[in-house]
């Protein structure tokens, strides 16, 4: 009955064990390259890539191109959207270290750098990848039409999770506060898109069926345009896997959303493993699932900051061993955050949809600029928090040994099970 139970969980956990297996497996068997002197495929630009950097994907696999040299808006925004590209320059295997790995899990096999005078663009490419990059493009340039630059990139980085371009002040400041997840969409994001698209499907004549496959069509829609961020495609997973089972008629429980998302996601690419944001991302979800409800606060009007606790205490260890600091002022200003990023998305994308039709795109225009607003409140709030001093503000603690982060966890998890035991205990005698 146990293992039945637990079924999604241990297949979770002999996944992770198999995944580091086949990571290991995959760098010892990628050694070799072949060295043509030449790069032939199509070039676009991923949400991730900072300035000067696209992807390539050729019949190899893919490429991260780093660009050197004067980039006009002409090229860029060619090379962006999708077109046919020729690098007269050989590509070079990835190294066996951590950057290497992040790319890994970014789907990237080779690495290539080239000057401008090296690259050849031909025509505009038309498939899935190079429209949803070309849509990218197009909300870029309709809010610089609308938007200040430093408006214009904070919204990028909320909406899409494009947040290369934003300021470097700007960026440590939303760390500083503890903050800087809102610019890389998550599952916060999905949340945030889904509901709009609740309201427009209101309608009874669509019926269950029909809105929840609106709903999980919308939801692959987003997910592919972020160009399948880590976070956004536990979230869009866990929601499919909910979905079906309602229209199955099957329970599907928040835990097992999660360990299915999971096990996809390392069946597809196993080096997401090594991924920062990938971990960060089930870690605040699991901090959902087995830490907030064991949280001694039962005041509905309290759900928020209960939430915002037991995330934080589940995703403090890791944010300690990766980026040695934590912010508990984070914990308040979240809430804040999430609301201005759903104002953010909702009237950023609402913008670019009605400055795409002339006789609306007025409203449009006027739509920005309450996305300008938004923007500027968001940055204020992080621009204050991050100088708010220790022990409210930002605090350098770092975790320097992965024994100790396992030794924190595994008391984690004994509290959690204690705490539950009790539950269940209190429970059983008020019954």
């Amino acid at each position: 009955m146990i293992l039945k139970r637990n079924a999604f969980l241990i297949l979770c956990v002999l996944m992770i064990l198999l995944s580091l297996l086949r990571c290991n497996i995959i760098k010892k068997n990628s050694c070799r390259v072949p060295d043509s002197g030449i790069c032939r495929g199509y070039i676009y630009k991923s949400t991730w890539n900072k300035q000067g950097q696209y992807i390539v994907k050729t019949e190899q696999g893919n490429v991260l191109l780093t660009i050197y040299g004067n980039i006009n808006n002409e090229i860029d925004n060619l090379a962006s959207g999708g077109a046919d590209v020729v690098v007269n320059k050989s590509i070079t295997v990835l190294l066996d270290n951590s950057y290497g790995d992040y790319l890994r899990s970014k789907g990237i096999q080779y690495i290539l750098n080239a000057s401008i005078n090296d690259v050849e663009l031909g025509k505009e490419k038309y498939n899935i990848k190079s429209l949803f990059a070309k849509a990218r493009v197009y909300i870029r340039s309709t809010l610089l039409r609308v938007m200040p630059e430093q408006n214009t990139f904070t919204a990028l980085a909320v909406m899409t999770g494009a947040n290369s371009e934003m300021d470097e002040n700007i960026s440590e400041q939303y760390r500083t506060a503890g903050i800087l997840h809102v610019t890389a969409v998550s599952g916060m994001h999905v949340n945030i898109m889904m509901k709009p698209v609740n309201i427009l499907i209101k309608r009874k004549y669509l019926g269950y069926k029909g809105r929840t496959i609106c709903r999980i069509v919308a939801a692959i829609i987003f997910m592919i345009l972020t160009d399948f961020s880590h976070s956004v495609v536990r979230a869009v997973l866990m929601f499919i896997y909910i979905q079906i089972g309602k229209l199955c008629d099957r329970q599907a429980t928040f835990a097992n959303s999660i360990y299915f998302a999971a096990i996809i996601q390392l069946i597809c690419n196993p080096f997401v493993i090594y991924s920062v944001g990938f971990v960060l991302s089930y870690s605040a979800v699991l901090s959902i699932c087995y830490i907030v409800p064991v949280i001694p606060i039962r005041r509905k009007s309290l759900n928020g900051i209960r939430s915002g606790i037991g995330v934080n205490i589940g995703m403090m260890p890791l944010l300690m061993y990766y980026f040695g600091e934590i912010s508990l002022i984070a914990i308040v200003i979240n809430g804040i955050a999430g609301f201005l990023s759903g104002g953010i998305c909702i009237t950023g994308y609402a913008c670019c949809l009605l400055m795409a039709i002339p006789v609306v795109s007025y409203i449009g225009k006027f739509i920005g600029y309450i996305c300008v607003f938004f923007t500027t409140i968001l940055n204020k709030c992080a621009y204050m928090a991050s100088w708010l001093p220790a022990p409210i503000g930002n605090m350098n603690v770092k975790i320097k040994n992965v024994w100790i982060l396992i030794g924190i966890y595994t008391v984690l998890i004994v509290v959690i099970l204690l705490q539950r035991k009790r539950t269940i205990v209190l429970q059983t005698k008020f019954n």
